[in-house]
């Protein structure tokens, strides 16, 4: 019985929505409604596929990170907060806000949206509401972080190509440095121009040298010609002595505020996309 309410409610929006087309802006009404610059740095976290390994969840260790968790938002698109679901009618591609408690205080987090690869082949209409309503959802927002899974990187161009930093997650693991290089030139194949950084997860102090860092930099710098920037530590579960990643703190703090045009970017790119961002069946 609910969810013949569920579907009759959602039909009845279609309806709604089928009937007020002059409701929804132009793309290029859209565009040009948008901030420039968004007000906030963009900070892509990727995980590399790794078998048999489980990154702990990131509202655990999230705070070293982050700068001002009051005005940070998480869009945890890579999956590595469990939220459940809140109750209600959802509708497709829709960012539903959640709150998660952590030792830095409450995270705002968008959770992952698990057909969102497949938005760029949606009809217009759905991608202009998923931009309007994402632009609320990030109206307050100070900094922004979005997870990626390696794997999924050539249907999350769209996401990627808009952030300002792209940092890799390198795991104590043994197969950690191929696959943080096989993510690496995933990253620098599709044509990624914004800084590379590699965050050691459990490899030690926040201010110390990861081994496997320095070789993916090493392997990275051999058969790509890429600079990668060492962006300190994530110490999952333990206390450190430091606290804050002062040196992924400083690579952000240096990111230039009035070329931060995540908003911009990714809805011009959802709007327009390219073949490479349509999943096609």
């Amino acid at each position: 019985m609910v969810q013949d309410q569920a579907s009759a409610l959602r039909q009845l929006k279609k309806l709604r929505d089928s009937l007020s087309p002059d409701s929804l802006p132009t793309p290029a009404d859209l565009l040009a409604s948008l901030p420039r610059p968004s007000g906030f740095p963009a900070i892509a976290l990727v995980l590399p596929e790794h078998q048999g390994i489980e990154i702990p969840p990131m509202q655990t260790w999230a705070h070293t990170l982050l700068g001002d968790v009051r005005r940070t938002c998480l869009w945890d698109q890579g999956g590595l907060i469990t939220l459940i679901s809140p109750s209600g009618i959802q509708e497709p591609f829709t960012p539903t806000q959640a709150t998660v408690e952590s030792p830095g205080g409450p995270l705002l987090v968008l959770p992952r949206i698990p057909g969102l690869p497949h938005l760029p082949s949606r009809p217009e209409p759905d991608r202009i509401r998923f931009v309007r309503h994402l632009v609320r959802s990030l109206s307050n927002c100070g900094e922004l972080w979005v997870t990626l899974r390696a794997a999924e990187l050539a249907l999350s161009q769209a996401i990627l190509h808009a952030t300002d930093l792209a940092c890799i997650l390198v795991p104590r693991h043994p197969d950690a440095i191929l696959r943080s290089y096989e993510a690496v030139k995933a990253i620098h194949l599709s044509g990624y121009f914004s800084t590379f950084a590699l965050i050691g997860l459990d490899a030690g102090e926040p201010e110390g040298n990861d081994p496997l860092v320095e070789r993916i930099t090493t392997v990275a710098k051999q058969f790509l010609s890429l600079d990668l920037v060492p962006a300190g530590m994530v110490l999952s579960g333990r206390p450190s002595k430091n606290g804050i990643n002062t040196q992924l703190r400083g690579l952000i703090g240096h990111l230039d505020a009035s070329s931060c045009d995540f908003l911009w970017f990714l809805t011009e790119r959802l709007l327009n996309p390219i073949p490479g961002d349509v999943n096609l069946p």
